[in-house]
């Protein structure tokens, strides 16, 4: 609607058409009915779990939280994750008895805050801890590889220069220790490729680089929420 937007926006002689939606939109409140036609949030959900557990007959419903310490407000302040899950967590014990159970993925840190929010209620919960090895998570960007290409290259090594034997578990040296730093930084070596790829001159090489993964890595130094290893 033009008087919300910025002056630029307004026609200097509005056609009749517009004036007339304008008075349509100006009168549209007052002729809104007075009850609410929107659900709430938590409407929605009791109606979307009835749905699954009652129209479709599922047993139970599994609630997946992940990601949430990987956010520029949480990556470094793992208090902040249990704050912003704790609407979720004092919902926990009422959800179980409607079978409704919360799986998470947490990075370490959150721990120590998780266990001071939920007490006695931590003895209850189910907990292991993942440690990825530098041979998991180079297998781990194979498969993906692997995976988005439809089984054409199982690794980085398919289509890289001679100075590269490898890729992945080079990556996995410079990189955190955890599968989301790890591919951050394999993405980004694909798109200085990419880059590079487009800007080439003809009778360049066609294959993955050192210089792609040089600008890679000076990328993630600067953008990483944590330090990067040092190559060696």
């Amino acid at each position: 609607m033009p008087p919300l937007l910025d002056r630029a926006y307004v026609l200097p002689n509005l056609p009749k058409q517009q004036q007339h939606l304008t008075q349509f939109w100006q009168a549209l409140p007052a002729a809104s009915p007075p009850h609410r036609l929107v659900p709430t949030p938590a409407e929605l959900f009791d109606q979307l779990i009835n749905c699954l557990q009652e129209k479709l007959n599922f047993g139970s419903v599994l609630i997946l939280v992940d990601g949430v310490d990987a956010l520029p407000e949480t990556s470094t302040n793992p208090a902040k994750v249990i704050d912003w899950l704790r609407p979720l967590l004092v919902r926990v014990p009422e959800w179980a008895k409607r079978r409704i159970y919360v799986k998470g993925f947490l990075s370490e840190e959150t721990q120590a805050p998780l266990i001071q929010h939920l007490g006695d209620l931590w003895l209850t919960v189910r907990h292991a801890r993942l440690e990825w090895t530098p041979i998991l998570l180079a297998e781990l960007i194979r498969r993906r590889i692997d995976s988005a290409t439809q089984g054409k290259f199982g690794s980085l090594d398919a289509f890289s220069s001679s100075e590269l034997r490898d890729v992945e578990t080079t990556l996995v040296k410079l990189a955190p220790p955890n599968p989301r730093e790890v591919v951050v930084l394999a993405r980004r070596v694909l798109y200085e490729y990419a880059v590079r790829m487009n800007q080439r001159s003809r009778g360049q090489t066609d294959q993955l680089q050192q210089v792609d993964l040089d600008a890679a890595v000076a990328w993630y130094v600067k953008h990483a929420p944590v330090s990067i290893v040092s190559k060696e």
